[in-house]
């Protein structure tokens, strides 16, 4: 008989990154009555309830956890929690330490609903203790957390997150930048960095980043003499035949009939 995992704890090396350190994360389905604490920690530790439920004791007081639920014990929090007798609950946890102030639902919350949270906390128990930079990559969980559990706050890790990428798609769009390269800069995994920049700002950030490129293209097509294979490379396109198919779905006009509609300009031949 094949005996089935039920747990898996990552211990971390000790990190000096700025701002957030992972110091331990892992999983674990346990068996019912099962008992932490009571137990006070020297950093924050948040655990996500995949299914079941458990009781969460601090302050002399019991807040029932079920699935799709996070609760935190914060650095210095003397806490316990014990899983259901009949209902014993699954989850996944992460342990930080952090110089940022804490998002509004760790900050002000023991016991939130979390569903938003739910793929970052999978993708931490789909890791294995001996993947390479594991450091880095619960530190990249960190901030992703960080940004979708910021999206209420006044002003969140998410909305500075999505304005960081849009100032720096702004100034660097006529580079050969992808939306992988930007999501790698901020630390957060693509697919949530592309939800925090619509959410911010109505369309994704590889829309905005084309929209840059070809609305740069129209005005250098308009009002300069370049090449337009150059002016595709310097807009970012190092595929002339792409951009030409781009420039014509957003513009309904090929660059080189657009070329040739400007007065001034040497004809090129039609498409």
């Amino acid at each position: 008989m094949v005996k089935t995992e039920r747990e898996k704890v990552f211990l971390m090396p000790f990190c000096n990154f700025n701002d957030i350190n992972p110091v331990d994360a892992g999983w674990q389905d346990c068996p019912a009555g099962y008992k932490f604490g009571p137990h006070a920690r020297s950093y924050h530790i948040l655990h996500y309830v995949v299914s079941g439920k458990g009781v969460l004791y601090k302050n002399n007081t019991g807040r029932t956890v079920a699935g799709g639920q996070c609760f935190i014990i914060r650095s210095g929090e003397d806490a316990a929690y014990i899983s259901d007798s009949k209902d014993p609950w699954s989850y996944i946890w992460l342990g930080f330490n952090t110089s940022l102030p804490l998002p509004e639902p760790l900050d002000k919350s023991d016991v939130f609903e979390a569903d938003i949270c739910r793929d970052v906390f999978l993708s931490i128990k789909a890791l294995s203790p001996t993947d390479g930079n594991l450091d880095y990559m619960l530190c990249r969980k960190c901030w992703e957390l960080f940004s979708l559990l910021g999206a209420n706050a006044e002003r969140s890790a998410a909305e500075d997150a999505a304005d960081r990428a849009k100032t720096y798609i702004d100034n660097a769009f006529r580079n050969s930048i992808s939306v992988a390269d930007i999501a790698d800069k901020l630390f957060i995994e693509r697919t949530t960095f592309s939800k925090i920049f619509k959410r911010r700002f109505g369309v994704s950030p590889q829309e905005y980043l084309c929209s840059c490129r070809l609305e740069e293209a129209y005005r250098l097509i308009k009002l300069t003499p370049m090449q337009l294979s150059d002016i595709a490379a310097s807009c970012g396109y190092n595929d002339y035949v792409n951009f030409s198919k781009m420039f014509t779905k957003k513009y309904g006009i090929s660059p080189k009939k657009l070329r040739l509609s400007t007065i001034g300009y040497k004809r090129e031949k039609a498409d």
